[in-house]
This record gives C-alpha cells, structure tokens and sequence, in this order.
C-alpha cells in the first residue's frame, strides 16, 4: 500500500488521477491478482489505506473525498480486471 500512498501524493494538486497515481495502482492490482487476492479483498485493502491516507485527509470535504475515492476503486477495478498482456 506504500506504492499506493506515494502514486495518491503526486495527486495532490489535481482532482484526478496522475500517471503516477494510475502506475501504482496497477502495480498493486497486479501484485494483488498474481497473489491470489479477490478484487473485493483487494478494494477493502484500498479503501483502508484511503481512509487513513494524508493522500486524502488534504481534500476538505466529504464528498472531495467521497468523489476522488470513487476514481480510486473505478481503477482498481478496471485494472483487476485487465487482460494480462504478458
């Protein structure tokens, strides 16, 4: 999740994702995949690391956060899910 909280922190001064943001998360979606994880332990691993995150405790309300955290799981999910190219 440290690959995660570093990607997040390029995100600081955007409301999207950064490239950075979208490598880390498909580095931990592929690591999580190859390990054996299910895409639900998968995002219940992301949002505490979220939840618990200076990544996010910078956006002021609920619903930045509510929002942004959105764009998170969508990525995951799409990325769990992504053929393996290899």
């Amino acid at each position: 999740m440290a690959t995660l909280r570093e990607g997040l922190a390029t995100c600081r001064s955007k409301r999207g994702l950064t490239p950075e943001a979208e490598t880390a998360i498909a580095s931990i979606c592929k690591t999580a995949r190859d390990d054996g994880w299910t895409a639900e332990h998968l995002l219940v691993a992301v949002k505490d690391a979220c939840y618990t995150s200076p990544e996010i405790a910078h956006l002021t309300t609920t619903s930045e956060r509510d929002a942004f955290l959105a764009k998170i799981v969508t990525a995951c999910i799409k990325q769990f899910y992504r053929p393996d190219t290899t």
